[in-house]
């Protein structure tokens, strides 16, 4: 491992546990996915302006908006709302881990259009991964009388895996031409835009759900975000995949602490499969590199 990549190291393992505070946060506040998104991120976006502000860095910044940005900010929404549904119509450690399957089957688009050489073992770690994903569909949850609320959820879950997975590749190179925090602010603000007409609809929110909103902005929306586009560009995706993993143990953990969730041995054994897939496929990358 390059010492230069240690900074980007940092920057994505904290991102990745300030990212899984989202799914408590989320459910402390009683209003819907989109509200809770918007929140997310134009507090964000308004935090990331103070930085750059006191920072200097807007003096004399040339702010380019590209497509695949545009792109980025429509997926940034879309993977922040499927998620947020899918944590409240099922467990959050599936919700969260089948999220994570995201990394692995970037890595699989990535040896197409970014080059990113996939082999042999790794197409033998994606299966691995895929394995663990089909471990996390609970059976017996669907064909239960409240079935129709999971199959729900896994759909909303499947959906922000799908979502993340282009979040990912999108940023492998959409921050071409301008700085890692401008990037961010562009996305947040093309997300925040897209969700703007539910906040409209829903209202101003109230002193008891402000303060949540409020933190899940700051530590969600801006502090986590920032550092993870940073590290997205300048780390590969199997490389930032392994350390986002730190947010599925978080999730778990305080899903255990708060709401008393745990995990089945279905569960357990399909989160295990993902994240030795998701280890595997960055010490191969990893390997590459040296």
């Amino acid at each position: 491992m390059q010492s230069s990549q240690l900074p980007f190291l940092l920057m994505a393992i904290g991102a990745a546990v300030l990212m899984g505070t989202i799914g408590p946060l989320s459910r402390m506040v009683e209003v819907s996915p989109e509200v809770v998104t918007f929140y997310r991120v134009v507090i964000g976006a308004l935090f990331l302006v103070l930085y750059l502000m006191l920072s200097g860095s807007l003096r004399g910044s040339l702010v380019l908006i590209r497509k695949r940005q545009l792109a980025s900010g429509g997926a940034l929404a879309g993977f922040m709302v499927f998620y947020i549904k899918a944590l409240q119509l099922m467990p959050m450690a599936q919700a969260v881990m089948i999220l994570y399957f995201a990394p692995i089957l970037a890595s699989v688009i990535a040896h197409f259009v970014l080059a990113e050489r996939l082999t042999k073992a790794s197409l033998s770690l994606v299966m691995l991964g895929f394995t663990g994903f089909v471990f996390l569909i609970d059976l017996s949850a669907l064909t239960a009388s409240e079935g129709s609320e999971y199959g729900a959820g896994l759909l909303f879950a499947s959906l922000s895996c799908l979502t993340y997975c282009a979040f990912i590749l999108l940023n492998r190179t959409s921050s071409e031409g301008s700085s890692p925090s401008l990037n961010t602010l562009i996305q947040l603000v093309v997300a925040s835009s897209l969700l703007l007409p539910f906040a409209w609809n829903w209202g101003l929110p109230s002193t008891g759900q402000l303060p949540w909103l409020v933190a899940i902005g700051f530590f969600t929306g801006f502090l986590a975000m920032l550092l993870a586009i940073s590290a997205l560009a300048h780390l590969p995706a199997t490389t930032y995949g392994t350390l986002a993993y730190l947010e599925p143990f978080t999730v778990a953990l305080l899903a255990w602490w708060l709401f008393g969730e745990s995990l089945s041995l279905s569960d357990a054994l399909g989160a295990s499969l993902i994240v030795i897939a998701g280890l595997g496929q960055s010490r191969l990358s990893l390997r590459r590199s040296e």
